[in-house]
């Protein structure tokens, strides 16, 4: 029996993929708790990148990025920017930091390296948002089966600011933070790195 933890990220056409994202961002900011945003998806060698920042209320901004693997045989990144949306495409590799503006981190969500003692690299690093120099946090293995969707973090977030909105600077309080333009990917997952 297939876990739903597992479908979640199953491969999966890239248009239902994007309806999904689209739905629940047109949910989370109906909900008033996500501003704008700069998600731009970003054809790569054999992978799409979505790479931007996303402002919700607080002063706080999430940076994501996300690594889709291009699974249709013979299809390229750039056919689905093109328009060919019935590319089956899999998530294989995300960051999603969230911090408050002008202060420190929150959370963040990854695989992008392994971490003692945990058997595979999903974890989350969790911090003092207000300390600025942390950007490491206290580390907790979340496993293969449980790493989260973007949305999922982003409602973990709304749960964190109502839960904290008296602790934030009360010029942020009720303020979206603004997202960065032109955000630079870290290149994590560069296929032709090396060769």
């Amino acid at each position: 029996m297939t876990t739903l933890s597992a479908r979640k990220h199953a491969p999966t056409r890239f248009r239902s993929y994007w309806q999904a994202h689209n739905g629940h961002m047109a949910q989370l900011r109906a909900s008033q708790f996500v501003g704008a945003d700069s998600l731009d998806l970003i054809a790569q060698p054999r992978l799409l990148l979505l790479i931007g920042d996303i402002g919700c209320l607080g002063g706080i901004f999430i940076t994501v990025e996300k690594y889709l693997e291009v699974c249709t045989t013979g299809a390229s990144p750039a056919d689905v920017l093109d328009g060919d949306h019935d590319i089956i495409v899999q998530t294989i590799g995300y960051s999603y930091y969230a911090g408050v503006q002008d202060h420190g981190m929150i959370l963040r969500y990854d695989d992008n390296h392994p971490w003692p003692g945990h058997p595979d690299c999903h974890h989350v690093h969790r911090g003092d948002w207000r300390d600025r120099e942390d950007d490491r946090g206290h580390v907790t293995w979340v496993g293969a089966d449980r790493w989260p969707t973007l949305g999922a973090v982003i409602e973990e977030l709304r749960d964190w600011y109502y839960a904290h909105i008296d602790e934030l600077p009360e010029r942020l309080r009720h303020e979206y933070a603004t997202p960065l333009r032109d955000r630079q990917p870290r290149t994590r997952f560069n296929p032709d790195a090396g060769s």
